[in-house]
């Protein structure tokens, strides 16, 4: 079937080369840090003319909630780098076998 899309796709495009990639693996690695939607009980949210929303707090959160389905968030540390969740992340499908 790539074969095909890939066929098609030099007919429309015949000047493009096409490279074809495989993905053998991929990897994650979540910060440790994690910020549920309570924390932002007791702050305060406003328009983009910086406005406080007159909106109770916990409407507001519920229906960001409901909206994205965030009910988390994940954060490196304040002196953190990403550098070290970059790392740990290739470290996954290097060490797969496949």
């Amino acid at each position: 079937m790539w074969a095909l899309n890939c066929s098609k796709f030099q007919q429309i495009k015949p000047n493009l080369r096409v490279v074809k990639t495989i993905i053998k693996g991929t990897g994650s690695h979540l910060p440790e840090r994690v910020i549920e939607n309570s924390f932002f009980l007791n702050r305060q949210f406003m328009d983009e003319n910086g406005v406080v929303n007159p909106k109770p707090v916990e409407e507001i959160i519920a229906k960001l909630q409901a909206i994205t389905g965030i009910k988390s968030r994940r954060y490196i540390s304040e002196k953190g780098d990403s550098v070290p969740l970059m790392a740990a992340a290739a470290q996954t499908p290097l060490l797969m076998r496949y």
